[in-house]
């Protein structure tokens, strides 16, 4: 009762005025939609993609920065673009993970993108569009998009038990406004089928992922229904929510609920103990350079009868001047259990702000700061508690610059200084890179970038070139590449040397067929491997 109090209260007040993990492998999403402003991007997952970052395009082959993201849900980033390219629906855009954390030998291999989800939400809902925040009549034209994708992933090592072989299917669909009814049907299914691997072959339940599964009814004009699995870009910070969703619009305030469970934390799969339910209230401010946007959110987790977790979320987003940005957002917990005796709390557990000032069309800055604490859930992790108690505020500080001295050339460079509370191990990281989309003579595009990585254990510099051409002008692109890695392991004699080497091939067989390849090699002193990506994308 208490805590329905507090949700009502919070919405009240409002209306009158993220566990992370490092990968190094690439992200592909796709272009969804744009506008004036701003373009979408949807992703699998956005997890590993902070606020500030920035998004590359294949220009004949060659990664080019081409925009910066400025929001973003669990599966979906709003992104403002760096010069002059024009970008299509459909179009595919590379998220390049920063170094957070020194791989171990095993690590450095970096696999080949996996395909993204179609998943998500309607325009109007992945991001602040003032032009689409103004009451207009409803279309409910029928909007329909979909793709089917095939997938080999291969592995061959001089190391007995390391070659392993799978197959991946996936499936997307979005389908908004059916026979131009008031249903509408979002949904991305993977499946991975492994052929040979040293642990066999996967259950059913772990093989097969359901990231999302939903049907939409407008009720109304102003509100919508959702049964089913589903992110919700209001409450983004939660992930998936399966059961009911309904969130109705006033003028500038929109108030939404939820009620339903949580994924499995193993297989991802239904697991109707984890018990979850909350409300939101979003707030949209017109100003002179866009919209201000604030969220708040309040969710209590279960198991079973048990309370895991119980907090609140807020989140802004601005741009109060013509070139700056503003992102910020926090997680306060209401919850606490002392000697087995419950009670309210009050503590932050997660907080990020960033900014970014794009000071001309030539140069762009950034900076951001992170800290979160663990985020302890009471019951399903019960046994672990006394360890999750003893909280790391993990604190980082981030900035980056991108200049365009001349029309094809890129200059861009990005550090980085990571740190835990009470802890003398903090790590270095810089980044820089050079990029020329049009090399005279040879008609390609190239990238050189260094990276330089300095922890409490080891000392690490990452040396490569890549170079991109066109072979059959929008039809058939290849691209080669050269890595030198080298880490120095502080507390032993150990060092690790590696080159590697990659190359591959884009075809597009028609407007919405394509197929690629792509081969890499791993040569080091400890051991050699291959790895060979096949797929095959259709879309309709």
């Amino acid at each position: 009762m208490k805590f329905g109090l507090l949700i009502i209260g919070c919405m009240a007040c409002l209306s009158g005025s993220m566990l992370a993990q490092s990968d190094s492998t690439e992200l592909v999403g796709v272009v969804s939609f744009q506008n004036s402003r701003n373009v979408y991007v949807k992703f699998r997952s956005t997890e590993r993609i902070s606020v500030g970052d920035t998004l590359y395009v294949i220009d004949n082959g060659l990664r080019t920065p081409a925009l910066v993201v400025d929001h973003k849900s669990s599966i979906s980033c709003v992104c403002t673009p760096l010069g002059d390219r024009k970008l299509q629906i459909d179009d595919q855009v590379v998220y390049v993970p920063r170094v957070t954390s020194p791989p171990t030998p095993d690590r450095i291999v970096v696999p080949p993108p996996e395909p993204p989800p179609l998943v998500g939400t309607t325009p109007k809902e992945a991001g602040p569009n003032p032009d689409e925040l103004q009451e207009s009549a409803p279309d409910r034209s029928e909007q329909i998009k979909g793709r089917l994708s095939v997938s080999y992933y291969g592995t061959m090592s001089d190391r007995e038990g390391y070659d392993r072989q799978r197959m991946r299917y996936t499936g997307s669909f979005r389908g908004y406004h059916l026979g131009e009814s008031r249903l509408s049907l979002e949904s991305y299914v993977s499946y991975r089928h492994t052929l040979t691997s040293p642990t066999g072959q996967r259950s059913t339940t772990d093989a097969l992922k359901v990231y999302n599964l939903a049907v939409g009814y407008e009720a109304g004009n102003r509100s919508t229904l959702w049964l089913g699995r589903r992110y919700n870009p209001n409450v983004s910070n939660i992930g998936a929510i399966d059961g009911l969703q309904f969130e109705t619009t006033f003028d500038k305030v929109v108030l939404g609920g939820f009620a339903g469970t949580r994924p499995d934390h193993f297989d991802y799969g239904f697991n109707p103990d984890l018990i979850q339910y909350g409300a939101f209230v979003r707030h949209d401010v017109h100003l002179k350079h866009g919209v201000m946007r604030n969220t708040l959110s309040l969710v209590e987790q279960r198991n079973a009868s048990a309370v895991d977790r119980r907090f609140a979320y807020f989140q802004h987003t601005s741009n109060p001047g013509k070139k700056l940005f503003v992102f910020t957002s926090f997680d306060l917990e209401l919850y606490t259990l002392k000697d087995g005796i419950p009670s309210t709390a009050f503590n932050l557990s997660s907080v990020y702000f960033s900014l970014r000032y794009r000071a001309s069309r030539k140069l762009s800055v950034f900076t951001s700061y992170d800290a979160r604490n663990n985020v302890i859930y009471y019951e399903t992790y019960r046994n672990f508690v006394d360890q999750l108690i003893e909280e790391e505020t993990r604190q980082g500080f981030r900035a980056r610059i991108n200049y365009r001295p001349a029309k094809y050339l890129t200059i861009g460079a990005s550090a980085g200084y990571r740190f835990q509370k009470d802890n003398p191990n903090d790590s270095r990281n810089l980044r820089a890179y050079l990029t020329h989309s049009r090399i005279p003579g040879i008609k390609a595009s190239a990238m050189l970038s260094a990276i330089l990585l300095q922890t409490a254990y080891l000392d690490g510099q990452v040396f490569g070139l890549r170079l991109n051409r066109d072979l059959i002008k929008g039809k058939l692109s290849g691209q080669v590449e050269g890595r030198l890695v080298r880490y120095q392991y502080i507390n032993s004699e150990l060092t690790l040397n590696q080159t590697i080497a990659g190359a591959s091939l884009s075809w597009r067989l028609n407007r919405k067929t394509s197929f690629n390849v792509y081969y890499e090699g791993i040569f080091g002193a400890q051991n050699n491997r291959s790895n060979v990506h096949l797929r095959v994308i259709q879309r309709f």
